[in-house]
């Protein structure tokens, strides 16, 4: 495991996941030889289309649906408001893979559904929890996943579907039942509309994808008392417990209060239609007990509620903010809690994001309880575009070339660092090329020129005129682990946390929290950086086996003493791209810099070393960028590290400025002016162009001296 220290703040991840697919017989009272026949012809069907309805319990209006077959034919369409999609699959053959792409409570909602080819035109095809849960286990593993690595074997679901309904069906028996869906209805092809019984089971279970299968409760259940459902070849299914009396009629009541919740949410919102509201006119939306990703009730209402950032870090504020898409994922105390998720949306250019939390009715209005955890945690995938090195042995090939054994290296670790001194192949006298250390990130990428000459200005001029790059700019993705530990909402007790799960060292990595400066933190989210300086918190992905969908991470808070304060857990949304179609995807995915052709915009070195004021160097900034071309792929901000240091003898530390916009929309320039500080140089300049997918994956384009454009 290689941990890139990557000199950016970001929300980050790897590429818009492939399409894949769900099926099922039942398995209650069914032959289990044979797939059971479509349960009912449905109204209105016509010859080559495929309809049916996308549903969690709710139906998902909006929801892009795009249907496949095994040799890759492709038939894509949408949902209408009643969830319900009709597609030409006329030019496709065989048995469909169906993939449906929403959003509820402000989380993407990915499900997947199948279709023999005597059901088109004939039968319904649903797209629902159920459905995924079901190809899941005809297929052997997650359909997205499967078929994005392609290793979806389609010959399987036919054969497999009445024993992968058997194992979903036994696992949830008692919510369907206690719901009313009759033994022997198919799961897959039962029209919706006719059995709203269906619909009332749907609404009553929380699935979501884990390692090795799927996570599966009802309601009443604790978030964490999640039942596990292995996929086909570990043993026979467990069954989760039987909803208790009277549960449906909490359930629909607790529904039922959702229309007076989302009226308790817009009141909320209308305070901040002016401005950020104070304390006292929000005290009334939140519960005194409130506990919530590590902040009481005080702590929520000054991080969250009025948070208001700098400027230069973004501008972000609930000002002119909505809450939508209220999504009930658990009841407590027979109602009077409501477990809910829903989306908050700032106003333009802010991006949308979820919150989860229990709210608590008292004196008939609802108040904020929190979700009762030590922090608020995310892992994603964060795709990175930026230089293809020389390979190792171009760069020991370069004439004049000599390498040592590096200073500091680890026992039984040997490294190497390469250099060229001066007066040796190209390299002029007077100084030495520093090539760098083989293995780290960085070779092959650029090389430093570090001169002798008496004069500090005069070495920087020569550290600017002979430094080289070797990489080629922009030319290959590298996926990483983004590891997200919320700064502000955080347990003020924690001050390191370790982070462990698949694909990272035994011993875990450690976060911590970023250091201070004045009044502000510098950056959003706890570093890998031990002194809290650099804003890092990403790991380059092992070669072989990268994590799936629903892979789980644990995020355990240390306090001063090394005792645990609360371990919270997190799962990777979906499986990364691999990186040669990442590479091939760009247009789509990535929001880009368009420098290229502009060499006055680039932020070499030449261009970043060449002031000599004696007032220090200012900075500006003009850099034209493109949006990515792909559909629900949207810009999110650019990050700014300006690094600037004082000449010798001055002895102040180094200094890094860091800005923050957001950018979704408007133009597609950056323009920025930073000032001067006497006696200071400028060292070096990242900026780093984010973009992000339904999914929560991260895309990022950099520029900075090693990657120009």
């Amino acid at each position: 495991m290689r941990i890139m220290r990557t000199f950016w703040h970001a929300a980050w991840w790897a590429a818009c996941i492939a399409l894949a697919a769900c099926g099922g017989g039942d398995g209650r009272g069914e032959d289990a030889i044979a797939t059971p026949e479509p349960s009912s012809r449905c109204e209105g069907c016509q010859r080559g289309r495929l309809t049916g309805t996308v549903s969690i319990g709710l139906p998902l209006a909006g929801a892009q649906v795009v249907v496949r077959d095994a040799a890759g034919g492709q038939a894509a369409g949408a949902t209408d408001d009643a969830g319900r999609y009709d597609i030409d699959v006329s030019a496709l053959e065989g048995t469909l893979v169906v993939q449906a792409l929403g959003s509820a409570g402000g989380q993407a909602q990915l499900l997947h559904g199948t279709a023999l080819r005597s059901e088109v035109g004939v039968a319904v095809v649903n797209v629902t929890p159920l459905t995924e849960m079901v190809l899941a286990q005809a297929l052997g593993g997650h359909p997205a996943d499967l078929l994005q690595a392609g290793r979806a074997e389609f010959l399987r679901i036919d054969g497999g579907l009445p024993e992968a309904h058997r194992r979903v069906a036994q696992a949830v028996g008692g919510v369907l039942e206690a719901a009313g869906v009759p033994a022997g209805a198919d799961l897959r092809t039962s029209p919706m509309e006719r059995l709203p019984a269906l619909a009332r089971a749907l609404a009553l279970l929380d699935v979501a994808r884990a390692e090795g299968g799927h996570a599966v409760r009802h309601l009443a259940m604790a978030p964490g008392d999640a039942l596990a459902l292995r996929f086909a070849g570990a043993g026979e299914p467990a069954t989760l417990p039987p909803p208790g009396p009277g549960l449906f009629t909490v359930l629909d009541a607790a529904r039922s209060a959702l229309p007076g919740l989302q009226q308790r949410l817009d009141a909320l919102a209308a305070l901040y239609a002016t401005g950020v509201p104070p304390a006292s006119a929000l005290e009334d939306f939140v519960a005194p007990s409130l506990h919530h990703a590590g902040l009481d009730a005080q702590g929520f209402l000054a991080q969250v509620l009025r948070r208001q950032d700098a400027v230069a870090r973004g501008g972000f504020s609930l000002q002119g903010v909505r809450f939508d898409e209220l999504r009930l994922r658990g009841v407590g105390d027979g109602g009077q809690r409501l477990y809910v998720s829903w989306r908050v949306v700032p106003r333009p250019p802010h991006a949308p994001y979820d919150e989860t939390m229990w709210f608590s009715q008292a004196d008939g209005r609802w108040r904020m309880l929190g979700d009762g955890l030590a922090a608020r945690v995310r892992v994603r995938n964060a795709a990175l575009l930026g230089p293809r090195a020389r390979s190792e042995g171009a760069v020991r090939s370069l004439a004049g070339v000599a390498c040592h054994e590096a200073a500091g290296g680890v026992a039984g670790a040997a490294r190497e660092r390469c250099s060229i001194e001066g007066g040796l192949g190209d390299v002029p006298a007077g100084g030495w090329l520093d090539l760098g250390e083989v293995g780290d990130p960085r070779f092959g990428v650029r090389t430093l020129y570090w001169s002798d000459a008496a004069s500090p200005l005069q070495r920087l001029a020569d550290h600017r005129q002979r430094s080289r790059l070797l990489g080629e700019p922009s030319a290959q993705v590298v996926n990483h682990l983004l590891f997200e530990l919320d700064a502000l909402q955080v347990d003020p007790r924690a001050v390191r946390a370790v982070v462990t799960g698949p694909g990272l060292p035994a011993t875990g990595l450690a976060l911590y929290p970023p250091k201070h400066e004045a009044a502000s933190l510098p950056f959003a989210h706890w570093t890998l950086d031990p002194e809290g300086l650099q804003d890092w918190h990403a790991v380059r992905l092992p070669d072989a086996g990268p994590p799936g969908s629903g892979a789980p991470y644990r995020f355990l808070l240390l306090d001063a003493a090394g005792a645990a304060v609360q371990a919270v857990e997190a799962s990777l949304p979906s499986a990364p791209l691999d990186e040669a179609s990442l590479f091939a995807q760009r247009d789509r995915l990535f929001a880009q810099w368009d420098l290229a052709a502009q060499p006055l915009a680039q932020p070499t070195l030449a261009r970043l070393l060449a002031s000599d004021s004696a007032e220090g160097d200012a900075l500006a900034v003009s850099q034209p960028w493109r949006a990515p071309a792909g559909h629900g792929v949207r810009s999110l901000h650019v990050d700014l590290e300006w690094h600037r240091a004082a000449l010798p003898p001055d002895a102040a530390p180094r200094q890094t400025l860091r800005q923050r916009w957001a950018v979704d929309g408007g133009d597609r320039l950056l323009q920025a002016a930073l000032p001067a500080r006497e006696g200071h140089r400028t060292v070096w300049l990242n900026v780093v162009l984010s973009a992000g997918d339904a999914l929560g994956n991260r895309y990022l384009h950099h520029v900075s001296p090693d990657n120009p454009h």
